[in-house]
């Protein structure tokens, strides 16, 4: 076949001869050059065991036969060539993973008919019925877990809560009433969750200086902890300088202090709470009649208690009666001003309702546009939010939206309880109300600190970390910060309702017989219960983002897994494939879960559609490796085994156990093509997409999941009735795949000699001649895993500038790139033309002088140049730097980045191969000349040796994965050293190595994240490598978050 190579050949592939090579000298500061030695390790002369079982049960041992087959590593490179011609008889003695994976990845086509199905398996861990902060995109509000499967979800209740400055800025509209709801970036000075743990109870800290002038704190209590189907919440304004609320025992004169203080400085804000139902858009008739109907309140009454108590209470189709209680506590004398006004919507659920509220508030001339101050059928809202309007309801005075507002005095507390008391309960009073707030947050707040003093005691670290804080290294407010990034990625949860957006077709330009013109797409209802990495940024799934979250989420919130997990796979699409048995089914999870119309309005409608070819990474494995639940193991296990075999084929390279992200494409308008389905967005691969392209991290996460599933499948195997078994169980031949994978890993990726050559130590030397910097040039050599595809290591990067073209006689214009040297020779060319005109109207010379010609700088379409456009690049032109390369080559792309230490981060590397392991460790070790991974504030994405160090891949977008910090990956890097340092087959030197730079980093990334919180009060995105400053998206609770389990060494 095509493909088909021998040894020799294949090795040429990937590794050329080594030689030193000058590169052409570049802008770039940073000019280097690589060559790659033309020794590389063909094949393993041993299989390595397995890496340290995951799941805290070791794999079966290995039958004698395949006991050989490991002693023996692989198959010789022509008899894989030739099992997948298929000259070789496909007999049952052939090994299960090669009947199954040795295949042509040309033949494998991907399912037309797809459908998201139910699972009552999956579905029984949603925590139905229960009340947490499940909307992050809102700054405060609580949601009820829908009840049912997928597809039989109606909806569920909702509470929000808005605040502005008073009502006496009401007629302003528009900006002056600064509406504070939906989260913004920059919008406040502070969003984090003091408290949160993961369920029941949670206080938040929102500093607002130019509403409140100080903090707005948002407290609740839900579930268990205040009884059966009820909650309560808290609403507070302090002072900066205050203690947050639940978080100390406040005795009465300690709350007048702070009241007293809060009054002062403060200022008086105007708020609205409202209750609503929240329902999934797609719900037929049926399922709507049903959502409404968990609201749909009747009024029995809306009354005064008391001067600091209004109740307002209800009869739910549902939920049968309730009550709302709104306690100001403490009570004083000039409470009888306080009010709580409620307006309603009679068909408006909690989307549309919003919506229409926030219009009202924007626009309160609008009140009065319709005759009578109404707008519509639906419309209930009354312009001084008075009492309960009943107005055009179908239903009488029944809603669907209820609105409470009222003003929040500085200082002091307001308590907003639900309830759904028994016929025979006497209502509460105020002071009770407010004395069981007190006791069940204090309650829940003891709990928090108890578990989290549980956590520090237990990390190896206690010890070593207790004499660095005495020493100012890790102070008692390092400790808060990480309480505060806990409780802020346990508070950034969402449940979302709805259907994933699909893309119709697949037109892959690489390997054009993959695509696929008309998908059948049947995407069913989908509620999914997700952390999110950004609540003002990304509030919404992310599937690469959500295996690091539950890393720290775990240990804290078990339940709370079981069901993120569940749900993140029942939303998998299911597709049959004959090619892998009668009964087989390959799944499909989107990357980004974008699911009801609060996450839609927060992402461009031409990012919304998802890909059904397009891959992220699989880190829920990284979550499954240290799952101990055998129960839920056999209920994943079906959707497990679709996912990785969807990976399997469809990632699959152009070779036999070679693996490539798909979705690259030439027409992205990027220089270097971007591969966003990796998670390292602009990380640069192949400069062009290619079907030969191999990608070493796609690799390393394939051999941990089939590492995973094999234990998995070893668990479930162990002591079970057949009949508890999943019937998948065995099919993917794991284990042994596995094992040919590290074959294969070290046959395609890895490079054993690059002949680094770093620039001169001394930037004066870039002006020197050739001799001269040649002696100042020193080489290292480095070995290590590396992408193949197509690049020009000795290419210079170019610098273009975007211009402006014009044609003469329609003045239609044209925007063209122009390098910046023709540029150059066109100003000077013209400035020389100039001159000679001059000194020809000087000497009064009667022949026309002799002009040089103009290069020609704009296309024939549009021949007139009019000039240069204006940007944010070089001398405030807009500028980019495009690699010149005329010619390309097929071979290994020693990129200096994350990319290179996949396999030692997933730990799939033995550590008994020196080679590798000390490859990782030189790349990532401090070096005098700070060219690496290193730098003071944690590893960057890629060493400012590389020649794509702090490049743009388009105008306007700054560098992403080419730098900057990101704490994911060091987080990987930390889990990585401290289990290279323990085991056993690491050499002693190398265990040492892997001790002294765990230590260096872990106190690099700590000393990073929480200088950067107490400096700004944000978690951020990112860390500039130089600087060690937050860049980017803040507060950024998601990933970072995983700074918890390296402060408590909980890897």
């Amino acid at each position: 076949m095509q493909r088909r190579k021998d040894t020799a050949a294949a090795a040429a592939d990937v590794a050329p001869a080594t030689k030193k090579i000058r590169p052409k000298r570049t802008p770039s500061p940073l000019g280097w050059v690589m060559s790659l030695s033309s020794a590389m390790l063909m094949l393993y002369c041993a299989y390595v065991t397995m890496i340290e079982p995951r799941l805290g049960d070791a794999p079966p041992a290995a039958t004698g036969s395949q006991a050989a087959t490991h002693e023996n590593t692989a198959e010789p490179a022509a008899e894989i060539a030739t099992a997948v011609a298929g000259d070789v008889a496909q007999t049952d003695e052939r090994p299960l993973f090669q009947q199954r994976y040795f295949r042509d990845s040309a033949t494998w086509t991907l399912p037309n008919t797809w459908a998201v199905r139910e699972d009552a398996a999956l579905a029984k861990y949603r925590r139905a019925g229960e009340w947490g902060s499940l909307r992050p995109n809102v700054y405060f509000g609580l949601k009820e877990q829908p009840l049912g499967l997928a597809g039989s979800v109606q909806g569920s209740l909702a509470t929000g809560l808005l605040w502005m400055r008073p009502a006496s800025n009401l007629l302003a509209g528009g900006n002056a009433l600064k509406l504070r709801h939906d989260t913004a970036m920059g919008e406040l000075q502070r969003l984090e969750w003091v408290r949160h743990d993961g369920e029941q109870y949670g206080v938040q800290r929102l500093r607002d200086t130019a509403v409140v002038g100080g903090d707005l704190y948002t407290a609740f209590v839900s579930g268990a902890a205040a009884g059966a189907a009820s909650w309560t919440q808290m609403l507070q304004t302090l002072t900066t300088d205050a203690p947050a609320p639940t978080t100390v025992p406040f005795h009465e004169e300690d709350a007048r202090e702070w009241e007293t203080k809060a009054h002062r400085e403060l200022r008086p804000v105007a708020a609205v709470f409202y209750v609503a139902a929240d329902c999934a858009e797609d719900a037929d008739a049926a399922r709507l009649r049903v959502c409404h109907d968990a609201l749909r309140a009747q009024p029995t009454a809306f009354e005064r208690v008391a001067r600091n108590h209004f109740r307002f209470t209800g009869q739910s189709r549902t939920a049968g009666a309730f009550a709302i209680d709104f306690v100001l506590d403490a009570a004083a004398e000039d409470d009888a001003e306080w009010r709580v006004s409620l307006a309603a919507a009679a068909s408006l659920d909690l989307s549309a309702g919003v919506q229409q509220l926030l219009k009202e508030l924007r626009e309160p001339q609008a009140f009065h546009d319709a005759p009578g101050g109404r707008k519509g059928p639906q419309r209930v809202f009354v312009d001084d939010f008075g009492d309960w309007a009943a107005g055009d309801a179908e239903d009488g005075a029944a809603a669907l939206f209820l609105a409470f507002h009222f003003a929040l005095p500085p200082g002091r507390r307001l308590l907003v309880r639900y309830s759904t008391p028994t016929s025979d309960a006497a209502p509460a009073s105020a002071a009770a109300i407010a004395d069981e707030w007190t006791q069940q947050s204090y309650a829940a707040f003891q709990r928090f600190e108890r578990r989290f003093a549980a956590s520090i005691r237990a990390s190896p670290a206690a010890t070593s970390d207790a004499d660095a804080e005495a020493a100012g290294v890790f102070t008692a407010d390092d400790r808060e910060a990480v309480k505060v990034a806990l409780s802020s990625l346990l508070g950034g949860q969402g449940t979302f309702m709805g259907q994933a957006t699909v893309a119709p077709e697949i037109v892959d330009a690489v390997e054009p017989q993959r695509s696929r013109p008309a998908l059948q797409m049947t995407p069913g209802r989908m509620t999914l219960t997700t952390a999110t990495p950004s609540r003002t940024v990304f509030p919404r799934g992310f599937l690469w983002d959500e295996g690091f979250h539950q890393l720290v989420i775990a240990p804290w919130a078990p339940r709370l897994t079981l069901q993120t997990l569940a749900d993140w796979l029942h939303a998998m699409y299911l597709a049959p494939h004959a090619d892998l048995g009668a009964d087989e089914v390959v799944g499909w999870i989107p990357r980004e879960m974008i699911l009801g119309p609060d996450a839609r309005q927060r992402v461009p409608a031409e990012f919304i559609p998802q890909r059904a070819d397009i891959a992220n990474p699989p880190t829920f494995f990284l979550r499954l490796s240290v799952s101990e639940l055998r129960a839920f193991l056999r209920d994943i296990h079906p959707r497990l085994h679709a996912w990785l075999q969807w990976f399997l084929f469809t990632q699959a390279g152009d070779e036999v156990g070679t693996f490539r992200w798909r979705g690259r494409s030439a027409s992205d308008a990027k220089y270097v093509p971007n591969t966003l389905s990796s998670g390292l967005d602009d990380y640069p691969r192949s400069v062009q997409p290619d079907r030969r392209e191999k990608h070493v991290d796609l690799h390393a996460w394939m051999v941990l999941a089939c590492d995973v599933m094999a234990q998995v499948e070893a668990l479930l195997a162990d002591g079970a009735d057949a009949g508890a078994r999943p019937p998948q169980l065995g099919r993917g031949a794991y284990a042994e795949y596995a094992a040919f994978l590290r074959t294969q890993l070290q046959r395609h990726h890895w490079v054993d000699a690059v002949a680094l050559v770093l620039p001169p130590a001394d930037a004066a030397a870039d002006a020197a001649t050739d001799a001269a910097a040649a002696a100042a040039e020193e080489t290292v050599t480095l070995a290590g895993y590396f992408d193949t595809g197509l690049a020009n290591e000795t290419a210079p990067f170019v610098l273009d500038v975007l211009c402006r073209c014009s044609d003469p006689k329609t003045r239609a214009t044209a925007s063209v790139f122009i390098p910046m040297a023709v540029l150059h020779e066109f100003f000077q060319a013209q400035q020389l033309r100039q001159q000679l005109q001059q000194q020809h109207q000087r000497s009064k010379s009667k022949e026309p002088p002799t002009l040089p010609p103009l290069p020609s700088l704009c296309p024939s379409s549009h021949g007139q140049f009019a000039g240069p456009l204006s940007g944010d690049g070089i001398h405030g032109l807009h500028t980019r730097e495009r690699l010149a390369a005329e010619t390309l080559a097929y071979g290994a792309l020693p990129r200096i980045g994350y990319v290179a230490l996949f396999p030692f981060l997933l730990r799939v590397v033995a550590p008994e191969n020196d080679a590798a392991v000390a490859g990782a460790l030189t790349l990532m070790e401090r070096d005098a000349r700070g060219l690496f991974l290193w730098s003071d504030h944690g590893l960057r994405s890629m060493g400012a040796v590389d020649l794509f160090y702090q490049r743009r891949n388009a105008p306007g977008d700054a560098p992403y994965w080419r730098g900057p910090i990101w704490i994911n990956v060091n987080y990987l890097a930390l889990a990585a050293l401290r289990h290279y340092a323990a085991a056993p087959g690491t050499s002693p030197a190398l265990r040492e190595r892997c001790a002294t730079l765990y230590r260096e980093l872990r106190r690099a990334v700590l000393r990073t994240v929480l200088d950067n919180y107490h400096r700004t009060g944000f978690f951020w995105e990112q860390y500039d490598d130089r600087s060690g400053a937050g860049i980017r998206g803040h507060p950024f609770t998601g990933w970072t978050a995983t700074v918890v389990n390296i402060f408590t060494e909980n890897y």
